[in-house]
């Protein structure tokens, strides 16, 4: 099924054809709506959430966003911890909200870690949200889709906040961003160029403006004229762009150690993942010299929770007699439960690696 969706994405919402024409109505009457709710917000401009509600004994706080027009994944969650840690190494007092998409918090903000580590919480957060809270110790992560209420919590928690960053919340207009990074994976581009459902654009590329900061991710291995296409349509828009190569650091077993590249190089590998854009993870995983017998393709977010699922892949496994089966960082949350089903279970991290010197991206984040 995740297959027969990432075919239909291919034919019909990355290219134009007779499918996306056809929905092209739709996409206007979609359009029109997310126009008019940004218009319903737009007094709000550029300020900070908070000016109107001052708390006592709190400090101004910046607000991040990062965020996307396109649907599917454009490296959201490790450009978000390389902002996290960015602030940190520099000195700010820093914290993390995640929506904690089909997690226990969703609709309940809640804090999954604090500055005194991970908190039980996280397991049951959502998968984005706990990898977030894992990579990020001692960073302060809230989750729920309320933004504003989880902002006040770690106001509230934390009261010398300088910087909240906001993870996927770009069409989040009740809260005012004072800086919005929003990311575009040079794999899927802008698609057909038509908004949802005729095309893979959840907004128009004319909501971006001067003000927004365009980053352009890429796995390795991404042939560069695919960086130079994308960066000439975005400059109609923004001037402000921002190449971020999504670097595979190292490959880790179900007891945290690193696995060799050799070692997989060498032995037959299967791939699992389940996230919006698995050509990218395919090709971050061969350019590292990991060839792959086969790529079990799940929905964004799925869950595992069928144990059938895991059954049938340990079986493949054996019957194939595949050493590794190799997941993403995401999908490791999940999967990493049933390590002592799924002999050779390992995990690929990817770290956002920007473009810019950390200095400068430092101002261009916290300069008022």
């Amino acid at each position: 099924m995740a297959r027969m969706r990432q075919d239909l994405i291919r034919r019909h919402l990355l290219h134009r054809s007779w499918l996306s024409h056809l929905l092209y109505p739709l996409s206007l009457v979609w359009q029109w709506a997310v126009l008019r709710r940004r218009k319903k917000y737009a007094n709000w401009g550029r300020r900070s959430a908070f000016i109107q509600h001052p708390m006592d004994g709190a400090a101004r706080v910046r607000i991040i966003c990062v965020g996307n027009l396109v649907s599917g994944g454009s490296g959201k969650t490790p450009f978000t911890i390389m902002l996290a840690n960015l602030l940190r190494d520099k000195g700010y007092a820093v914290a993390v909200s995640h929506r904690g998409y089909k997690g226990a918090f969703e609709n309940n903000p809640h804090l999954i870690s604090g500055r005194d580590g991970v908190y039980p919480e996280a397991l049951t957060a959502g998968d984005e949200a706990q990898l977030i809270a894992e990579r990020l110790p001692g960073i302060p992560v809230v989750c729920g889709k309320g933004r504003r209420s989880a902002i006040n919590l770690l106001r509230k928690r934390f009261p010398d906040l300088q910087a909240v960053i906001l993870d996927d919340s770009f069409q989040h207009v009740q809260v005012g961003h004072d800086r919005d990074f929003v990311l575009f994976s040079a794999v899927t581009g802008i698609g057909n160029g038509f908004v949802l459902p005729a095309g893979f654009l959840r907004e128009p590329l004319g909501v971006l403006n001067d003000s927004h900061i365009a980053v352009i991710t890429c796995p390795a291995g991404e042939p560069p004229e695919k960086v130079d296409d994308l960066s000439k349509q975005l400059e109609r828009f923004t001037p402000q762009i921002i190449t971020c190569p999504m670097v595979a650091k190292d490959i880790i077993d179900a007891s945290g150690q690193s696995v060799e590249t050799r070692d997989l190089s060498n032995a037959p590998v299967v791939l699992v993942s389940a996230i919006g854009n698995p050509e990218g993870f395919e090709r971050s995983v061969t350019a590292l010299g990991i060839g792959f017998e086969r790529h079990f393709r799940f929905p964004d977010h799925y869950a595992y929770r069928d144990t059938r699922i895991i059954s049938m892949l340990a079986e493949y496994c054996r019957r194939k007699g595949l050493r590794y089966l190799l997941t993403t960082e995401k999908d490791w949350m999940k999967l990493r439960r049933f390590d002592n089903r799924l002999p050779g279970l390992c995990c690929l991290r990817v770290d956002a690696e920007p473009l810019i010197d950390p200095d400068e991206l430092t101002v261009l984040v916290m300069d008022r």
